[in-house]
């Protein structure tokens, strides 16, 4: 075989397997805790040796934060997006939110596992509460718009808070384990509560403040 060819298939087969092994991780997350999970079962149900396990991740706290650190990275893209639409009505809400809710309904357990990970392991809290503090001052940064636009919100910074735990909390609550709910009702959800903290109307506009 080629050099060439025989480094494509290496490389194909490196990526089947640490995507077997994640797909194992997720599997097992749904039915049971961080904390109850083992190399060795994952690496069973992959189909794989336990040594390969370490040839992609140095334990399991690594493997969920190299993973669920990627679902964050790409919902904040989404939060940027959301901070950065043209129009603040609902309809340009639900668009921003609902890739963030579709990250969550894929790898919520991951998600779940980071959080869990995080009350015992310094590297993976570092990760996980930088993650939150950067949500948090993008959110800020949405409603400052809503108020600037002329709702009445008493404290945004706590607002922003308030906004992104409460998401967090419910996303890892709905698609943490066996999922609670759709994708489309979840959507739905977040889009009401928002759309009430920025002061967002029926038809999508911001509710004056009284002068």
């Amino acid at each position: 075989m080629p050099v060439d060819a025989r480094r494509v298939r290496l490389r194909a087969e490196r990526g089947a397997n640490r995507a077997a092994i994640v797909a194992a991780a997720e599997a097992a997350l749904r039915d049971r805790p961080f904390r109850e999970v083992s190399v060795e079962d994952l690496m069973q149900t992959a189909g794989l040796a336990r040594t390969q396990f370490y040839r992609y991740f140095d334990d399991l706290s690594d493997l969920v934060l190299d993973v669920a650190a990627a679902v964050f990275e790409g919902v904040i893209d989404h939060h940027e997006r959301l901070v950065g639409i043209a129009t603040l009505d609902v309809a340009t809400l639900r668009e921003a939110i609902t890739p963030a809710v579709d990250a969550f309904a894929e790898h919520g357990p991951l998600v779940r596992a980071l959080s869990e990970a995080a009350t015992h392991d310094e590297a993976v809290e570092r990760v996980y509460e930088g993650a939150q503090q950067r949500y948090i001052a993008i959110t800020e940064r949405l409603v400052h718009r809503a108020v600037d636009a002329g709702a009445h919100v008493t404290d945004p910074a706590q607002t922003a808070r308030m906004l992104h735990l409460g998401n967090i909390a419910y996303l890892i609550d709905a698609f943490g384990g066996e999922p609670k709910v759709t994708p489309g009702a979840a959507v739905e959800t977040i889009v009401e509560v928002w759309s009430a903290a920025l002061g967002l109307d029926a038809h999508g506009t911001i509710r004056q403040r009284a002068i």
